[in-house]
């Protein structure tokens, strides 16, 4: 069986217990991985591998200390996975719900066709034309554009190895850093992890609050190239779920 591990932060025992009654149910061994805190500000050993004023350049969001410390916690798994020599993970967070279909999912390797398969996410942009059928009613699909959530996927050695290097220091979320196009970047629907919906005090990160970007004044008129990229991806393709 691939090897499974939960992001979940040591006083997170509800957390904790929740998910490890979920992944007990379906047969699946896993192993925790203590995420970096950053909620009551994040600890000052991990400054060193923050570029704050980086993420204000590059990202929508200010990203607060909960989101950093999501990040590192993201990268010291992949570290791990590096220095384990494993060639894939599913990596999940606490608050996951995994599907007994993810099940039949991992056991036949359908992971192998993709440096990483997110088995859950938000919302995603597909083709239809490159669907890969998987089993019953599920097929992989590439990624068009970001699909916002890290809280269940497969990934690869050689992925884990180049992002654990090229993302430091952070200056944007877990969900999604970039990756060169040599790497291949799939989703699968249905979903095969959920997620709760967000409310109040479920989310870690959203407890705390955000603060936006100001917009370029192109992308207020809707003239920017990223508008005109978005757009042109919602006319040719189609959202999921």
């Amino acid at each position: 069986m691939i090897p499974i591990f939960v992001i979940s932060l040591p006083d997170c025992t509800v957390r904790r217990k929740k998910i490890s009654s979920c992944l007990d149910s379906l047969s699946l061994p896993f192993e925790f991985i203590d995420g970096v805190d950053g909620r009551n500000g994040l600890p000052i050993e991990f400054e060193q591998l923050i570029d704050r004023e980086g993420m204000t350049r590059s990202y929508r969001q200010v990203m607060n200390d909960a989101d950093l410390g999501c990040a590192l916690s993201h990268i010291k798994t992949y570290r791990m996975m590096v220095d384990r020599d494993l060639d894939w993970s599913l990596i999940l967070e606490d608050d996951a719900v995994v599907l007994e279909p993810a099940v039949e999912y991992l056991n036949d390797g359908h992971y192998r066709m993709a440096d990483i398969t997110q088995l859950g996410y938000f919302r995603s942009y597909i083709r239809d034309g490159s669907r890969r059928p998987l089993f019953g009613q599920f097929s992989a699909f590439p990624k068009i554009t970001e699909a916002p959530g890290a809280f269940g996927y497969v990934i690869s050695r050689r992925l884990a190895e180049y992002w654990s290097t090229r993302l430091v220091p952070v200056h944007r979320e877990a969900d999604w850093p970039k990756c060169s196009k040599d790497f291949v970047w799939d989703v699968v629907h249905p979903c095969l992890v959920m997620h709760p919906e967000h409310t109040e005090g479920q989310s870690i990160i959203w407890t705390a609050s955000r603060e936006r970007r100001q917009k370029h004044f192109l992308e207020k008129v809707g003239m920017h190239p990223r508008t005109w990229a978005s757009a042109w991806v919602k006319l040719t393709s189609r959202r999921i779920p």
